[in-house]
């Protein structure tokens, strides 16, 4: 009567992990400037032993030092339609990365302070519906590695001062001692910060 099958435990071990890194792209004019974007490419790895379903992306705002509108990560390659819900993607293991994109418009104060640095966060679940997510780092998919994005943003300063002479000779025609010399100084920011 002792019919019991033989049960082998296989322990789901879900992982995930996201690496963002970032590219300036100077748009003209030349140079470092406010209206320049900053391009992050988020890489999504399944690290774990089970499929990974409705893979996503979301900045951390608590994490983001950037004067302007937080970066909206959209998908741009990889995964698949695995559970065939036809939403977000997935990702089994061992089958590439999924990657998603976000563009950044720099603002003068993300300039006038010297760079941006954020922070991702990757999210989905395995077959039994448990969320996993990790925190993005800016080279590594280990554990424990969750280093914010830091973006340089290098301030050029620079001042230039043109003067100007003008001399004010009473209406007659001649300059004569204690006639007056107008200085006109033009000071301009030559620079790309405040």
């Amino acid at each position: 009567g002792e019919d019991d099958p033989t049960v082998t435990p296989i322990t789901r071990a879900p992982r995930i992990a996201v690496v963002k890194t970032s590219t300036v792209n100077d748009a003209a004019p030349a140079g470092l400037n406010a209206g320049d974007t900053i391009t992050y490419t988020y890489t999504v790895s399944n690290e774990g032993n089970t499929t990974l379903f409705d893979v996503g992306v979301t900045e951390t705002a608590g994490d983001f030092t950037g004067n302007g509108t937080l970066p909206a990560p959209a998908f741009s390659s990889g995964g698949g339609d695995l559970d065939g819900d036809a939403d977000a993607a997935d990702l089994a293991v061992g089958a590439g990365t999924i990657v998603f994109e976000a563009t950044y418009t720099i603002v003068q104060a993300d300039i006038d302070q010297g760079g941006v640095n954020n922070r991702a966060v990757a999210s989905g679940s395995d077959p039994v519906g448990t969320p996993v997510s990790d925190q993005s780092d800016d080279n590594s998919p280990a554990v424990g590695e969750d280093d914010p994005t830091t973006t340089p943003l290098t301030p050029t300063p620079g001042i230039g001062v043109v003067k100007t002479a003008a001399i004010n000779d009473g209406g007659d025609g001649r300059v004569d001692a204690g006639d007056t010399i107008t200085y006109t100084y033009t000071v301009s920011n030559q620079g790309n910060t405040t």
